[in-house]
């Protein structure tokens, strides 16, 4: 992510060079991004915030931000300066002052646009409150440096009577041929759009209403679904099963994903559980690793489909007691629920029959809903009948479950 966004920062420096076509001009936005960068560092600092994922994508939002104010505040003092022949204090005092007022109101519209977010509460608050105090951060960074370093090292720079000769280069007066070109088609098109003003708000409120439309098609979600190949299936057998039916069970699964297209590699673990290198011990219990080919080998399966349509064969299999999962690719280390999945729902009573028929009722109106996948009612129940677990009993060489039934 760090290499991401200085990988960021210098292409950004490149167009500002390809727009400015000035060593000089790109030098002053070049040395105001790192200083800030810092000043947002200092800010995140006194508010107690750390570099992470979510704080370095709303340090690198407002880079964007930065440069957006400092091109402006630049650009008016050069015009100051070469248009109207002032000298280069003259210049960037009016040339800031001119725009000062413009650009707080632009900056300041952008802070009001993202601090709402701050209000919000829940899950959403917990991930994405850094990013948008970053993003209000550097906002506040990008508006100090560009009222204040911009203008002062404009004027400075511009006693320099050096001329690197960079807008004189073959580039540079091709892509600055090409901007002029697309500025007078814009006129053209401009000058003839301009009678026929009453058509252009007719289409601009079309485009509007249908977007509208296509917001509600759309849908939503928490976060975008990830395909990077990797399914899980996960197998629970009832408590005592001995592992050679556990390992049949698995083997008969193994045999059901091979009939699957697109299988790259399948990795198989019978009675414990492999993570971070470690390997606990479960009985009763088979966790299978899927890996499929690149999403651009199978684009008539995507991962939903394919974990839909596993699941789908996998129910249908006859293993006696056996609760069968297919878990879809995933962001690693991020989980929203107990369970794992996307969506859970408990029921808490007493009468198990009675739960057991509400948690139907509740699945069969689950399973029209169009995008749920691998709906069906979990058994955690089972404390009810075999016991809650709550301790073991040590002696000098054993182990033994106490178990507490109702």
């Amino acid at each position: 992510m760090t290499t991401a966004a200085i990988l960021g920062g210098a292409l950004a420096m490149v167009v500002v060079l390809g727009f400015l076509g000035s060593l000089r001009k790109g030098f002053v936005i070049g040395l105001s991004i790192p200083l800030a960068v810092m000043a947002t560092f200092a800010l995140m600092g006194a508010g107690g915030l750390t570099l992470n994922v979510m704080s370095l994508g709303g340090l690198a939002l407002g880079v964007g931000l930065l440069l957006d104010n400092a091109i402006v505040m630049l650009e008016n003092i050069s015009r100051h300066r070469e248009q109207l022949g002032k000298d280069e204090e003259t210049a960037a005092h009016d040339g800031a002052e001119e725009v000062s007022s413009a650009i707080v109101a632009g900056t300041l519209t952008n802070l009001a646009a993202v601090a709402p977010f701050l209000l919000i509460t829940g899950l959403a608050s917990l991930i994405f409150r850094e990013l948008i105090l970053t993003i209000s951060f550097a906002i506040l960074a990008s508006l100090v440096a560009a009222l204040t370093l911009v203008p002062m090292l404009a004027a400075q720079l511009a006693k320099v009577r050096f001329s690197s000769g960079l807008g004189n280069t073959a580039p540079l007066r091709a892509f600055r041929r090409l901007i002029e070109w697309l500025a007078g088609s814009y006129r053209r098109v401009l000058g003839g759009l301009l009678p026929w003003r009453w058509m252009v708000v007719a289409v601009a409120t079309g485009l509007l209403a249908f977007g509208a439309w296509l917001h509600g098609e759309l849908g939503a979600e928490f976060l975008p679904q990830v395909d990077d190949g990797q399914v899980t299936v996960r197998m629970v057998l009832p408590p005592g099963t001995p592992p050679e039916r556990n390992d049949a069970a698995a083997r008969v699964i193994e045999r059901e994903i091979a009939r699957m297209p697109h299988i790259e590699s399948v990795f198989a673990m019978v009675g414990g559980h492999l993570s971070g290198g470690v390997i606990s011990e479960r009985p009763g219990t088979a966790n299978i690793a899927v890996r499929l080919v690149p999403a651009a080998e199978r684009a008539d399966w995507p991962a939903g489909l394919w974990v839909a349509e596993l699941q789908e064969r996998l129910n249908t299999l006859d293993i006696a007691g056996a609760r069968i999962f297919v878990t879809p690719p995933r962001i690693q280390g991020l989980q929203f629920g107990v369970t794992g999945n996307d969506l859970s729902i408990g029921i808490m009573g007493e009468e198990l029959p009675e739960l057991q028929r509400i948690g139907a009722e509740i699945v069969a109106r689950l399973e029209g809903i169009r995008g749920l996948e691998g709906v069906e009612i979990g058994r955690e129940e089972r404390d009810a009948v075999t016991g809650y677990l709550p301790t073991r009993y040590t002696t000098g060489w054993a182990e033994y479950d106490v178990r507490v039934r109702l």
